[in-house]
């Protein structure tokens, strides 16, 4: 099934949390995520992220033969195809964690605000 075939909603539905299907693999994604997070992540940036004190959450579901894992992190989430195997957990966790870097280099947390872009404190 093509990427634009998935139906997501559905997914959205059958969705359970990877702890109660996997704990040790939950925990080890989760752990990656964090490491990985935190490498891509300047001083300031993971400071940041330490007073913030959020954590990641994963889903998994399957809709038919199709399976997908969800990250939620930072209010928001992205839902990704996945085979179903440890090593294409571990590879798309890493690629969620560096987006989600890549988002908080781009923006920063005002408390009781929200997120705010970079560029509309004035920031290049």
């Amino acid at each position: 099934m093509a990427e634009g075939e998935w139906e997501w909603d559905r997914m959205e539905a059958a969705a359970v949390a990877l702890s109660d299907v996997d704990p040790a693999l939950a925990t080890s994604l989760l752990d990656l995520f964090d490491v990985t997070l935190r490498e891509s992540l300047n001083d300031d940036e993971r400071g940041h992220l330490d007073t913030i004190r959020t954590s990641a959450h994963l889903d998994v579901a399957r809709v038919g033969a199709n399976a997908a894992i969800k990250l939620t992190f930072f209010g928001g989430h992205r839902w990704s195809a996945w085979d179903g195997t440890d090593d294409d957990a571990r590879s798309l966790v890493r690629d969620f964690a560096e987006s989600a870097a890549a988002t908080v280099s781009g923006d920063f947390w005002i408390q009781g605000e929200g997120w705010r872009s970079r560029t509309e404190n004035g920031e290049p």
